[in-house]
Order: C-alpha cells, then sequence, then structure tokens
C-alpha cells in the first residue's frame, strides 16, 4: 500500500506543472459515538477543461488514532472525478461532480463512486466564498465492501490573492462511516 500511495504523490507532482490548481488538505475525523478517529491527509490537482468543466485527480491517506497516538495507516484512496458548473451572474455557482475511485484498507481494496452536487457562493467583493454540497458514496459492491456514506459538507474559503486560497470545513457523514470531520485546506492556481 505505502508503495502505491508514492507512486500516486509522484504523479500528482509530476503533473503539477500543468494544473490549473493544487491543493492539500488536513482532515480531524471524529467518529459518532467514540467511533474511530483519525487523520487525514488529501492532495488534489485540478485541470479546468474550459469554464464549465473541470477534471482532478486527488489522494486521501487515513491514519488511525487511538487517545491522540498514532496507530498507523487504516486506509488510503485514490478518486478522478469530472465536475460541472454554471456561473449563475456572478451570484452563485451551482455544481456537480462525479467521481471513480479506489479504496486500498489493511486487508483489502474496491473500487467506489461518488457524487456531490453544491453551490458555490461568493459573499460580495470580500474574497470569501461559502459552499454548501451534499456527496453520496459507495462500493461499486455493497454486498461485500460495506462503506457507504451520505455527507454534507460546508466550506468558507477567503482569497489571500488571485492565486492563493485557504479554507477552512467541515463534513458530517453518515451511513456505513459515522463520523465529524474539521477540514483545513490551501490551493495554489497557476
Amino acid at each position: 500500500m505505502k508503495k502505491i500511495a508514492l507512486a500516486t504523490l509522484l504523479a500528482l507532482v509530476a503533473v503539477t506543472a500543468s494544473a490549473v490548481e493544487v491543493g492539500v488538505e488536513f482532515q480531524d475525523q471524529l467518529g459518532k459515538n467514540n467511533g474511530p478517529k483519525s487523520d487525514n491527509y488529501q492532495l488534489s490537482v485540478k485541470q479546468a477543461v474550459n469554464d464549465n468543466f473541470a477534471v482532478d485527480v486527488k489522494t486521501l491517506t487515513v491514519v488511525g488514532k487511538t487517545d491522540n497516538t498514532e496507530t498507523g495507516l487504516s486506509s488510503s484512496q485514490l478518486e478522478a472525478g469530472v465536475t460541472g458548473q454554471y456561473n449563475v451572474m456572478g451570484l452563485a455557482t451551482p455544481y456537480v461532480r462525479v467521481g471513480l475511485g479506489e479504496r486500498y484498507t489493511t486487508t483489502t481494496n474496491y473500487s467506489y463512486y461518488s457524487i456531490e452536487p453544491g453551490v458555490n457562493i461568493p459573499v460580495a467583493s470580500t474574497g470569501v466564498t461559502a459552499t454548501v454540497a451534499w456527496r453520496y458514496r459507495a462500493p461499486f459492491d455493497q454486498d461485500a465492501n460495506q462503506w457507504e456514506t451520505r455527507t454534507w459538507r460546508a466550506d468558507l474559503g477567503y482569497n489571500i490573492t488571485k492565486a492563493d486560497n485557504v479554507y477552512v470545513g467541515y463534513d458530517r457523514m453518515r451511513g456505513d462511516t459515522q463520523a465529524g470531520i474539521t477540514r483545513v485546506g490551501y490551493a495554489h492556481s497557476f
């Protein structure tokens, strides 16, 4: 699994020279009712096709925790997606992202899909953008792999410069995995 994660990271770094946006994100996941806790690390590369469509690749590494002590790598994901969006007179940008991915755990790996409709809303001319979204994610073989989730997501981002954005967010995940995830991220556009 470490070789796959390393190869993915090197592939993502190699394509950043032509990427429109590269992002890093840290996630603090707290399981519901004393469920599993983890630190999650995400790296993403996104390329605009035109004003309405973009493609992306992201990798996520999940490191389990017990009483604030890391217990080791528990899973990783590699996902590719396509996003369609439409800017409505500068007031809001509704979007839909469809993704396909592979999840690697310590015992198995399996393919999954996700769909995420949402909306980005700029807050006047402050450089702040609010995002609200809902994501459905499920493995293709749900009988063998219990990983179906429904997630409400909210982000608040700020453009430091035209090319740099920082954001905080929160995910409320329910389904086979029940957790609250606090997210902090940075994205740079080329």
